[in-house]
């Protein structure tokens, strides 16, 4: 049976085909959460890194990887948001991202 992970923090660097890069070209990267459904983390991170490159993004180095169930969120919104992803990735087998924190 498949958990729910949250990959945190995920540094990223856009390439010219990611939606980023496009909309913003002067943008170097960023950091991103991914809500991911796996068996373990190291599936976890693996399906988040297929996810992020065929979007268009390299992968540079994730910040943690935990259950979601065991995770703390920010704040209410936040909650909200990632507890829809997470239900997305139970229900549809489907990875999903939070914000992307740009710079």
């Amino acid at each position: 049976m498949k958990n729910v992970f949250y990959v945190r923090m995920v540094e990223i660097r856009p390439l010219d085909r990611s939606e980023m890069k496009k909309t913003n070209p002067e943008l170097e990267g960023a950091y991103v959460d991914c809500i991911v459904p796996a068996i373990n983390s190291d599936e976890a991170m693996n399906r988040a890194r297929v996810v992020l490159e065929e979007d268009g993004y390299e992968v540079l180095n994730p910040k943690e990887i935990v259950d979601f169930r065991e995770c703390e969120l920010e704040d209410e919104e936040t909650a909200i948001t990632y507890k829809a992803l997470a239900w997305d990735a139970i229900v549809d087998d489907k990875e999903g991202y939070g914000e992307f924190h740009c710079w």
